[in-house]
């Protein structure tokens, strides 16, 4: 079915299992060889592709592929645990896919949803495409969605092939500090008395406190668990002022964490660092979308506007560090 997609599937060992991940394209031996581009999703136990009434489809990356296979290999990886084809009527509402007569994810994605196994993962996958023939290591860069930031991150700190670092719609801060910020923001504009604001803060800290004294996150029943408490203890803004390779930074200034990647070129110039390039969308959330202004207009979506920006960042089109450029005329404003 990968195939028909037009996907080739590989399956390697690793630990005391198997990596199943996906490369875009069916004749990988045609020359020239080509660069690779991992592709790091969000957080969600979702498959790679689904099947229904209307047919299989290809759901593990939001944005098209097709228009630039002839550029690189897209890789992905399938999460653990979780089937590489599922039927659509088998997931849930997040389109998650749940253990039979259970409302839960498989039991080995939840013990390995976590920064550090998805990183190993990825340098393994890495590794054994390195030595393909038809893979051009000159250039292996590494793309993250959502919490997908975090693994991609570390990717460009932990191994030396990494060539590009680039990540769109993510909190690099990690869930705890974003909650913080919101809090204070509805304090300010008055959807919570300040006495109420700071209490929920404080109870924000002792949580936060307590995941950071936590020995033992498997030994805490809760089903997302050890990727709440990776997520805070390994955030990518820790890692961000540690990547030395080019890197890219997409977002929509009105996603929640549009206020911390704002301030990233201020703290990249005060390090001395030249390696960012910021991309901001104005008016779009984190998944490109633009509100419209009124109920009766539908949200534009204009994913597909910044994927091609970032093809083209990657492809040198854009030399110019920290380039705050914006698609031109996209919102019409």
């Amino acid at each position: 079915m990968a195939r028909e997609l037009g996907f080739t599937l590989f399956r390697i060992p690793f630990q005391d299992s198997t990596l199943t991940f996906l490369v875009s394209g069916v004749d990988l031996a045609q020359k020239p060889r080509k660069p690779v581009v991992l592709l790091c999703q969000g957080g969600g136990a979702r498959p790679l592709i689904t099947t229904g009434n209307s047919g299989a489809a290809f759901v593990g990356w939001p944005f098209d592929l097709k228009a630039y296979q002839g550029r690189y290999h897209f890789v992905i990886l399938a999460r653990p645990g979780v089937p590489l084809v599922a039927e659509r009527r088998r997931l849930s509402q997040e389109q998650e896919y749940l253990e039979t007569g259970s409302d839960t994810p498989p039991t080995t994605y939840l013990e390995n949803d976590t920064r550090g196994y998805h990183v190993q993962a990825a340098r393994q996958v890495l590794r054994f495409l390195r030595r393909q023939s038809w893979v051009d290591d000159r250039l292996m860069a590494v793309v993250g969605g959502g919490q997908g930031c975090h693994v991609a991150t570390r990717l460009a700190t932990a191994d030396r092939h990494v060539t590009h670092l680039a990540f769109y719609g993510a909190i690099p801060s990690g869930p705890l500090p974003q909650l913080v910020h919101d809090l204070r923001t509805a304090q300010l504009q008055h959807r919570l008395t300040p006495t109420d604001a700071q209490r929920r803060i404080d109870s924000v800290y002792a949580a936060y406190q307590s995941l950071m004294e936590l020995r033992d996150p498997a030994a805490v029943s809760g089903a997302a668990w050890r990727n709440t408490v990776s997520l805070v203890r390994y955030p990518a803004v820790d890692e961000l002022p540690k990547v030395r390779v080019p890197m890219l930074i997409a977002y929509g200034t009105a996603e929640p964490s549009a206020w911390l990647l704002d301030q990233l070129p201020l703290e990249f110039a005060r390090r001395g660092q030249r390696n960012l390039t910021l991309r901001p969308y104005p008016g779009l959330d984190e998944r490109f979308l633009l509100t419209g202004r009124s109920p009766q207009d539908p949200p534009r979506w204009y994913g597909n506007v910044a994927w091609a920006d970032m093809m083209n960042w990657l492809a040198g089109a854009n030399r110019a560090p920290r380039s705050r450029r914006v698609a031109a005329g996209l919102l019409g404003q």
